[in-house]
């Protein structure tokens, strides 16, 4: 947000808080200890709306509720004290629509329902209480999409289902009612690519399988039963990914998954190489191809993996942990170049690499020597030109888990 990098770090002093950096070690500061002194006030969900960053944390007297900051002390405080005094109101599925923050809030008395605020304590209020009573409809994933707010609920009639909101309660409302009657089709993995959005739900009668909607009942449908065994057959592994006008995804037809591909039709939707993604663990686009993790047939060997869209040109970038999975995450892009965490055979000690797309371009990065413990980067973000992530420091002074985790950076000169 602005140049800068929010994340949570504990300094040893005021254990897990709020800090931020521009990547440099002048520019990494700590934002605000809200919950004084060696108790952690345990920040989570960061999510920034317009120049606020708004996020759940505990300050030891009004439990977890939410809070924002402008990256200054003086402006990080709690918006609201959502459920009075000690008592968690525990915001979650924070997300930025229409220039409001929605997300769900647990209140005794109404469940888990769906809340709106403009950043003031005045404008933090309940949004619709769409299943009167405990335990609430329980959303929880918000997607916005083309003008509108997606998202899962269970009114007490229809189960869990999708719904649509345009941000106002008169216009909200069930979308669609995937499995008629009481049960739930449960729609999951959620996300708007392209215009449309894309899930997994269960009709009651295909199982699992995927769907996507163009935020209209009649254009909410299943985009095909690829495994074709009735209730019982569930397709899906989990995420989507949009390339080159297309939307790709892991699925089984009985056989095993591979890689599938859609235009959004029944008759687009088809397998488009034999390998299987993991596009839950991370994926990486560039303008010819995309990176993921995956393996080859029947191997279980993960490893990095690209393609292009086609059979021919999804391929094996590097065998970087032969005979072993090397099961690499936490991908991120720097001037073109993907830099990642990947794990080591014999060892599970994971180290940071980085790839051009090719074997040869494909090297370890950093690691540390043996006998001195896994590097273990993660949470890799470009900030400024920098790659900033989360690695072991055997230097450092160690946690309370036994490790020296320290705040690193990497640059490609």
């Amino acid at each position: 947000m602005d140049g800068e990098l929010y994340f949570i770090a504990d300094d040893g002093t005021s254990d897990r808080e709020l800090w931020k950096s521009d990547g440099t070690s002048a520019g990494t500061v700590r934002v605000k200890d809200v919950w004084g002194g060696k108790t952690s006030s345990t920040p989570e969900l960061l999510t920034a709306a317009g120049s606020v960053l708004f996020f759940s944390a505990n300050d030891g007297t009004t439990g977890k509720e939410l809070w924002r900051s402008d990256g200054t002390e003086p402006g990080t405080y709690r918006v609201k004290d959502i459920l009075t005094g000690t008592a968690h109101s525990d915001p979650k599925a924070l997300t930025s629509f229409k220039g409001s923050l929605y997300f769900t809030a647990d209140v005794e008395g109404l469940g888990r329902e769906l809340w709106v605020s403009d950043g003031s304590p005045s404008g933090t209020r309940l949004f619709l209480d769409i299943f009167p009573g405990v335990p609430g409809s329980s959303p929880a994933q918000l997607v916005p999409m083309n003008e509108a707010l997606l998202f899962d609920a269970h009114n007490g009639i229809h189960g869990t289902e999708l719904w649509t909101s345009d941000g106002t309660p008169e216009g909200t409302r069930l979308l669609k009612d995937i499995q008629p009657g009481s049960l739930s089709s449960s729609p999951h993995d959620m996300q708007a690519l392209d215009g449309r959005l894309y899930f997994n739900a269960n009709d009651g009668l295909k199982g699992f399988e995927p769907w996507t909607s163009d935020g209209t009942p009649e254009g909410t449908r299943l985009l095909k039963d690829i495994w074709v065994a009735g209730a019982s057959g569930n397709s899906l592994n989990r995420g989507f990914v949009p390339f080159n006008g297309q939307v790709f995804f892991g699925a089984s037809n009985g056989s095993g998954t591979t890689l599938w591909r859609t235009d959004g039709t029944t008759a687009g939707t088809v397998s488009a190489a034999n390998v299987a993604p993991y596009f839950d663990r991370d994926f990486a686009l560039t303008p010819g191809f995309f990176y993921f993790p995956g393996y080859i047939g029947t191997s279980n060997d993960i490893e990095l993996l690209k393609s292009d869209g086609t059979a021919t040109g999804t391929v094996l970038v590097k065998d970087i942990a032969p005979g072993f999975s090397s099961a690499p995450d936490d991908f991120a892009l720097l001037d073109g170049v993907l830099y990642f965490s990947a794990g080591e055979n014999p060892t599970p000690r994971r180290g940071l690499w980085r790839s051009d797309g090719t074997g040869t371009g494909t090297q370890q990065v950093k690691q540390l020597p043996a006998g001195a413990g896994s590097f273990n980067p993660r949470f890799l973000t470009e900030v400024n030109g920098i790659l900033l992530f989360l690695a072991y420091d055997p230097e450092g002074v160690a946690t309370s888990c036994g490790e020296a985790m320290g705040r690193w950076r990497a640059r490609t000169g």
